[in-house]
């Protein structure tokens, strides 16, 4: 089985855990059944999804591609904001090391979802998967994107500037 594959099957049983879980809060009338909820109108299944770009950060925290970062993040939440598919790269690198998070925009049951592949590599090796998470929405920061409640990697923030 490729990694493609084993990437897709972990998309797709990330979607169903999202729906599984949101059914049960629903039916429990939890606190967490009365948030609002996302964008909307949900775009057709067959949508291309938009590459919205890849952010940077070199090992002592600097962006890469200044200037490209306040673009790519305004491409995601309009994308957000409309329930299109797109795309959002952020790979933070340390000395031998780079950690990837690639945000998603889908559709799932009726509601939008940003899953989040995280993935890591430690150079010359190929990234390996480590976790499929549906964060519970995005929001703009001062100079950043905050990503919330991603899994065990709890808020992500993703600096644009």
């Amino acid at each position: 089985m490729s990694i493609r594959n084993i990437r897709f099957f972990h998309l797709i049983g990330g979607l169903v855990l999202f729906v599984i879980l949101g059914s049960i809060l629903a039916a429990c009338n939890s606190p967490f059944s009365s948030v609002p909820p996302t964008p909307t109108p949900v775009p057709p299944s067959n949508a291309p999804v938009q590459d919205c770009g890849k952010i940077a950060l070199a090992p002592n925290g600097t962006v890469l591609k200044l200037g490209s970062g306040q673009q790519i993040s305004q491409c995601f939440l309009t994308a957000y904001q409309h329930c299109q598919s797109a795309t959002l790269t952020f790979a933070q690198s340390g000395v031998d090391t780079i950690t990837t998070h690639i945000f998603t925009i889908k559709q799932a049951a009726g509601q939008c979802a940003i899953v989040d592949v995280s993935q890591h590599t430690v150079i010359p090796q190929p990234p390996k998967t480590l976790n499929t998470y549906i964060c519970t929405g995005v929001t703009q920061q001062q100079n950043a994107l905050k990503f919330t409640a991603c899994g065990s990697d709890g808020d992500i923030t993703v600096p644009t500037v």
